[in-house]
C-alpha cells in the first residue's frame, strides 16, 4: 500500500503540485500509512468480533423469546444511525486535524530545510512564532474534535441504554402477564 500511495502522488498532474506543499506530503503520507495499518490490523478484527457476536447473541435471544427480540430490535435503526453519525464525524473531524498538523509539519520541514537562510536573516522567532501559531490552530481543532465525538458517543450510548430499557420493561410486562394468566398463587 506504500508503493500504491507513492505511485498515486507522483501520478497527479502538475497543478496538483500547485495547491498542495511539498512538505505537507510527508506527514500526510506518514498519517495515512498509520491509518491503512490500523484499519488492515485491530480494527478490522474488531468489526468480524461484534459482527459474529451480534448474530450469536440476536439469533439465541430469537430462539428462546422472539417478542421480546422484536422489542429490542425496533431501536436498531436509531442505534445503527447514531453509529453511522459517529463513525462519520470521526472521519471528517480525522481529516481537519490531519490538515491543521500538515500545516504545521510543512511550516517546520520548510524552516529546517532553509535553516541557513532562516538565522542568516534573524527570523527565528518569526518561524517559531508562524510554527505555534499553526500548533495553536491544530489544538483548537483537536479540542473541538474531542468534544464532538464525546457528545456524539454519549448519544450513542443513550440509544443504546433507551433499547435497553424497553426491552427490561417489555420483559417485565411479559412476566407479569404470566403471572396474571395462571390460576396458581404465588406465595411471597
Amino acid at each position: 500500500y506504500r508503493l500504491a500511495y507513492t505511485t498515486a502522488v507522483v501520478r497527479q498532474d502538475a497543478g496538483w503540485y500547485d495547491t498542495t506543499a511539498a512538505h505537507e506530503l510527508t506527514s500526510r503520507f506518514a498519517e495515512a500509512m498509520e491509518h491503512i495499518s490500523e484499519a488492515l490490523g485491530f480494527k478490522a478484527l474488531m468489526m468480524v468480533e461484534i459482527g459474529a457476536l451480534l448474530v450469536t447473541s440476536y439469533s439465541i435471544a430469537a430462539y428462546y423469546g422472539i417478542d421480546l427480540t422484536l422489542v429490542v430490535l425496533a431501536a436498531g435503526p436509531v442505534v445503527m444511525a447514531a453509529g453511522l453519525f459517529a463513525v462519520r464525524f470521526q472521519q471528517t473531524s480525522s481529516a481537519a486535524l490531519s490538515d491543521a498538523y500538515a500545516r504545521a509539519g510543512a511550516l517546520a520541514a520548510e524552516a529546517l530545510s532553509s535553516m541557513r537562510t532562516v538565522a542568516a536573516l534573524g527570523l527565528e522567532a518569526t518561524v517559531v512564532r508562524r510554527y505555534d501559531a499553526e500548533l495553536r490552530r491544530a489544538e483548537r481543532v483537536g479540542v473541538r474534535q474531542a468534544w464532538m465525538l464525546g457528545l456524539v458517543v454519549s448519544v450513542l450510548l443513550a440509544t443504546l441504554c433507551c433499547s435497553f430499557g424497553s426491552g427490561v420493561f417489555y420483559s417485565g410486562v411479559l412476566v407479569s402477564s404470566s403471572i396474571n394468566a395462571t390460576s396458581c398463587e404465588y406465595v411471597v
